[in-house]
């Protein structure tokens, strides 16, 4: 089993994290987000692109953070690019010891193979997020994945 990563010095991770790459991955994250609000394709695409190369820049790295990844995730235009992403969030969220990150991404993964009706996949990710996240304190990210399974069993 390979050795558990350790967060760069300085970095607060949890609740109130402060990881020097914070503010440039929100920063994206509202540029993208502005530009789907103004129908502006290209400079959603650029800022898409610019935490494509962020996240690809930091794999495998000091600075990997799954806050990255599962930001790509959630702007990816298609389920297999972001599933993708949110796989290499969940390798970082776990060599890190990550478990609201690692209980938010399997929530997100959960919600894209319930949208695919693989009812069985999202099941399992939303039960292991569900375990992830009880060890948290994150209480909304709890009650929404409570009430995702509920979805689920009565679907």
């Amino acid at each position: 089993m390979a050795d558990k990563k350790q967060a760069p010095q300085g970095w607060a991770l949890g609740e109130n994290m402060n990881a020097p790459l914070y503010d440039l991955v929100h920063g994206l994250a509202l540029d993208i987000a502005n530009a789907s609000a103004n129908e502006n394709d290209t400079a959603g695409s650029q800022a898409y692109e610019a935490l494509k190369e962020l996240c690809q820049s930091h794999e495998g790295e000091e600075l990997d953070h799954p806050l990255q990844w599962e930001a790509l995730g959630d702007f990816s235009e298609n389920h297999e690019e972001a599933l993708q992403a949110y796989r290499k969030g969940l390798t970082c969220s776990s060599n890190l010891e990550l478990s609201e990150y690692s209980a938010s991404i399997k929530f997100a993964m959960a919600e894209i193979y319930f949208e695919q009706n693989n009812r069985n996949k999202a099941i399992q990710l939303a039960s292991e997020a569900d375990l992830e996240a009880a060890s948290t304190n994150a209480y909304e990210l709890k009650l929404a994945i409570k009430e995702f399974i509920n979805e689920l069993s009565r679907s």
